[in-house]
C-alpha cells in the first residue's frame, strides 16, 4: 500500500512509474493502476495464506524473502530516481 500511495502521489507531481506494466496500466487512469498494484497484493497474500495452511515454515519463510526483495527493489528505484 506504501508503494501505492507513494506512486500516486509522484505521478500526481508530474513523475513517471517505473515499472513498465505499471506505467502502460496508468496511462489509462489512476483507477486501472490501483487495480493492478492491488491485484499484485492480493494474489501473493492469497497464496501465502493457502500455503500458511499446508506449510506454515514454508510459507513464513516465503514471506520474509518476498519483503526483503520487494524493500530491495523499492530502494533501488530510489536511487535510480536521483541518478545513484
Amino acid at each position: 500500500m506504501f508503494d501505492l500511495v507513494t506512486t500516486l502521489m509522484w505521478l500526481n507531481q508530474g513523475m513517471g512509474e517505473g515499472n513498465s506494466l505499471f506505467s502502460a496500466l496508468a496511462a489509462y487512469g489512476s483507477f486501472a493502476l490501483v487495480a493492478g498494484k492491488l491485484l499484485f497484493v492480493v494474489v501473493p497474500v492469497v497464496i501465502l495464506e493457502y500455503a500458511r495452511t499446508k506449510k506454515p515454515g514454508t510459507a513464513e519463510v516465503g514471506t520474509w524473502v518476498a519483503a526483503i526483495l520487494y524493500a530491495f527493489l523499492y530502494v533501488r528505484h530510489l536511487l535510480a530516481l536521483r541518478g545513484l
